[in-house]
């Protein structure tokens, strides 16, 4: 099918739906990974907020060749 236009989005993504329905479409670049919601808001304690902040400072950290050992 045709693909529909979006626009560039960084970061925590809000909209329609639920955690698990799938509801919001996703471009992605080949070797990206995408974390489930129940994941973020276990990273944050229950937070989304705090859960994306972890995600984010994990992420910064691996770029620059860190690891999780």
């Amino acid at each position: 099918g045709k693909v529909r236009e979006h626009p560039r989005r960084i970061g925590e993504i809000s909209g329609a739906g639920t955690g698990t329905s799938d509801d919001i479409p996703a471009m992605l670049s080949d070797g990206e990974f995408v974390m489930t919601a129940q994941s973020v808001r276990n990273a944050g304690g229950g937070s989304r907020k705090e859960g994306a902040k972890k995600m984010y400072q994990m992420m910064k950290s691996l770029e620059k060749g860190g690891s999780l050992v």
